[in-house]
């Protein structure tokens, strides 16, 4: 599945397209936003995919996806989809006892000055987005130290009107080693990239495959583990976006379930892996 109107190319579609096909799967891409496509039910299986347009459309994706799971086998599921729609579900992972980039919640209409939460948090750099999002959509970085305060309360205040935001330090261990994405597919931990930090207008800089630490590989595993736990069913894929702390370790910024980059390309087991998955699932 994708989107009518992609933000940005997907590297993986084509990739994994000709794959399945080779495979011996009749597989197409399909806009869910299409009025004009076909009905889930038409189809064995539907796999998320580039649908990057879903946090503009928040309560309409969810309904589609209801539809598409009653329908037909959807991956991943929509009982995980939901429960990965809003990132309040990092909270879930703290309670496990996960590591996670530290995070102060604002509902949508609050009225808490944001002075307030970064001096009470001893932020002096931080980055403020959108509790429901993608692609770095909306998403910011402000410095005290440079008289961004005001901008930010401003971003603030624009943002809350009409959405939950949240509020995090900026990390700045990736300054030097980047962001960590650690790809989990059909039960294991397969590979690695690294990227730069993104924000909103920025394109995106990955790595070639990179090496997965003890500690990493025990966060990933841990966090999709949560995520069955609250919802009951296995994903077949799943991203943990991790953070370097120097005092720490490794620190989850995001675990994306939905319809995250596998980076299929830096690593063709991989995607070996997700074709036999996809090619051999039964369709129920």
């Amino acid at each position: 599945m994708t989107c009518l109107e992609l933000p940005e190319p997907d590297p993986d579609s084509g990739l994994l397209l000709a794959s399945l096909r080779q495979a011996g799967v009749e597989a197409e891409f399909v806009a869910w936003d299409d009025p004009d496509s076909s009905p889930p039910g038409r189809f064995d299986r539907l796999i998320l995919r580039s649908t990057w347009n879903y946090h503009l459309f928040p309560a309409e994706f969810a309904a589609w996806i209801d539809t598409a799971d009653r329908r037909t086998c959807l991956s991943n599921r929509a009982a995980i989809v939901r429960w990965n729609l809003h990132k309040q579900y990092l909270e879930s992972l703290t309670a496990a006892g996960i590591p996670t980039v530290p995070t102060a919640w604002l509902r949508r209409g609050a009225d808490v000055p944001l002075r307030q939460i970064v001096e009470a948090n001893g932020w002096t750099d931080f980055v403020m987005k959108p509790a429901i999002s993608a692609s770095s959509w909306r998403t910011h970085r402000f410095r005290v130290d440079r008289g961004e305060m005001e901008q930010a309360a401003s971003n603030l205040e624009e943002l809350v009107r009409n959405r939950d935001v949240m509020v995090q330090p900026y990390m700045t261990g990736v300054d030097t080693t980047g962001e960590k994405a650690v790809m989990w597919i059909d039960g294991e931990v397969t590979h690695a990239i690294r990227k730069r930090p993104r924000f909103a207008g920025d394109g995106e800089f990955v790595s070639g495959a990179a090496e997965i630490s003890p500690a990493e590989h025990a966060i990933a595993e841990r966090s999709v583990a949560v995520a069955v736990a609250e919802t009951g069913v296995r994903p077949l894929y799943a991203r943990v976006d991790l953070m370097p702390d120097t005092d720490e370790g490794p620190m989850v910024s995001e675990l994306e379930l939905i319809e995250p980059s596998l980076y299929l390309v830096q690593s063709p087991a991989a995607l070996d892996r997700l074709v036999r998955a996809i090619a051999t699932a039964p369709a129920s």
